[in-house]
């Protein structure tokens, strides 16, 4: 990610903790959470809201599967 990619930081701690607390709680171990806690951060940084839209989509296409 590059730093012109990044639009406002707010919610991007937040959003790496449910990341890796949902890693871990779906076993998928230590560096995996970790990854998805680093997308999930990512995500909310590219986004003017505290929890962007894209990550609603991923975790409603998450439920649905």
């Amino acid at each position: 990610m590059s730093s012109e990619e990044i639009i406002d930081t707010n919610g991007a701690g937040d959003a790496f903790t449910a990341g890796f607390i949902y890693g871990l709680y779906n076993d998928l171990g230590i560096n995996q959470s970790i990854y998805y806690g680093i997308k999930a951060s990512q995500i909310t940084m590219k986004s003017y809201k505290t929890v962007s839209d894209e990550l609603y989509k991923i975790l409603e296409e998450t439920e649905n599967n």
